[in-house]
């Protein structure tokens, strides 16, 4: 489904590291060859629900293509299908120690941080934990503190996690997938139309096939990670009161010293923009933040023509300065 190339370069069970390029074209891309090894990292972490090609759903589209386009090396965690439950039960510890060692694949010093939805999670678990490992971080329509409620996480909040681990194992990806259209700005039948619209018109429809593709090829939910997700972090908020303990130590959000970039939606329908907005107050004082507020939803943010302009254009100035 993704738009641009990439090659997987290295994997841990079923976790994929995935180099981002644009084909070997001197002429057309001189600044972006593979031979051209200073430009910055950015390794992106998505979260465990969807898939990352939304990122790069269509040359227009894609972000990353606007990331490869600034001149930045662009590197993505592919979580791919978890593993049975009962072969290896997956917290998200575990999804913070994938993340250690991609990063001690890629030896970069200089590696920044891209955490995207609820993969800023990860990337504020590994910040927090390892505040040496990278040199920026960046955080892209994620949530922090979950005491700011809406629709979604109140449904959220109400599911018995428990009881949906001891039934299914691994939460199905379709099953997740219908729940998120229930709260979805861009539902089936809307998708359908503007295909068919298109189709009529005689316009290319691609990007709207891309995107009633991507909204049903949800990755199934690690079990037990999904129960963490919504006990831990989601119901009981553990993240900002620095509650939770991983490889033995306190997830302390203090601890970030490096700088931090925070981009969220005004009117995002997944997480709150207040949730994004409060980074700031968990932060230590001497950490450099820097916020964009961007105008739209939580789609919006990865696939409209605006945010193709201007949330590359701000991670690049992030980035480079």
């Amino acid at each position: 489904m993704s738009a641009t190339p990439w090659t997987g370069l290295f994997k841990v069970d079923n976790v994929v590291l995935r180099h981002y390029s644009f084909p070997p074209d001197p002429l057309s891309h001189p600044l972006f060859s593979p031979q051209n090894n200073d430009k910055p990292a950015v390794l992106i972490l998505f979260g465990l629900i969807n898939h990352p090609d939304i990122l790069d759903l269509h040359p227009d589209k894609s972000i990353i293509r606007r990331l490869l386009e600034k001149g930045m090396d662009v590197y993505l965690v592919d979580w791919g299908e978890p593993p049975s439950i009962l072969e290896k039960p997956l917290m998200f510890q575990d999804y913070v120690f994938y993340v250690t060692q991609l990063v001690d694949f890629l030896n970069k010093p200089e590696l920044n941080l891209m955490g995207v939805c609820q993969g800023g999670i990860f990337s504020l678990l590994f910040a927090a934990l390892f505040p040496e490992r990278y040199k920026k971080l960046i955080l892209f329509s994620s949530p922090v503190d979950f005491a700011y409620q809406n629709p979604f996480l109140q449904s959220f909040s109400c599911i018995n996690h428990e009881k949906m681990v001891k039934n299914f194992g691994n939460i199905p990806g379709l099953l997740m997938a219908k729940f998120l259209a229930l709260f979805s700005p861009f539902p089936p039948d809307f998708i359908k139309r503007k295909i068919q619209a298109e189709l009529a018109s005689k316009k290319s429809s691609s990007f709207y096939q891309a995107l009633a593709s991507w909204a049903y090829q949800s990755p199934a939910q690690a079990g037990f990670a999904f129960q963490e997700f919504g006990e831990e972090f989601i119901y009981k908020n553990k993240l900002i009161k620095s509650e939770l303990v991983m490889f033995g130590r306190e997830v302390n959000l203090k601890n970030i010293i490096q700088p931090v970039l925070n981009i969220f939606a005004s009117e995002d329908h997944i997480w709150p923009p207040d949730s994004s907005r409060a980074l700031p107050k968990y932060l230590s004082p001497n950490t450099k933040y820097t916020e964009l507020e961007f105008k739209g939803g939580h789609l919006a943010a990865a696939i409209s023509k605006e945010s193709q302009t201007l949330i590359p254009g701000k991670i690049a100035e992030f980035v480079f300065n």
